[in-house]
């Protein structure tokens, strides 16, 4: 997983290298605001997980030529990510 920040323009991006359940290598992507609530997510399917990781690398040096630094994640609402469990889902 990395994750980058844009301080001058407020911005975030998060990339991760995952594997679905059918065994396809994809790079999923995150990004948006980091002064909203504002993000899209893409998953990008590929061929392998050579060209998966190819490509997660070259989005990354596009990234850094951008303006964009690495960082730790400070506000993980951005994300959604709150772990669940049973009962959590029937309440």
């Amino acid at each position: 997983m990395i994750y980058m920040i844009n301080k001058h323009k407020q911005r975030f991006y998060w990339l991760s290298l995952i594997q679905d359940l059918f065994g396809t290598w994809c790079v999923y992507k995150v990004y948006g605001g980091l002064a909203n609530k504002h993000s899209r997510c893409q998953l990008v399917v590929y061929p392998d997980r050579m060209a998966a990781s190819k490509a997660m690398m070259e989005i990354e040096v596009i990234r850094r030529k951008r303006g964009y630094t690495y960082a730790d994640i400070d506000v993980i609402e951005h994300f959604n990510l709150k772990p669940q469990t049973i009962k959590d889902l029937h309440k």
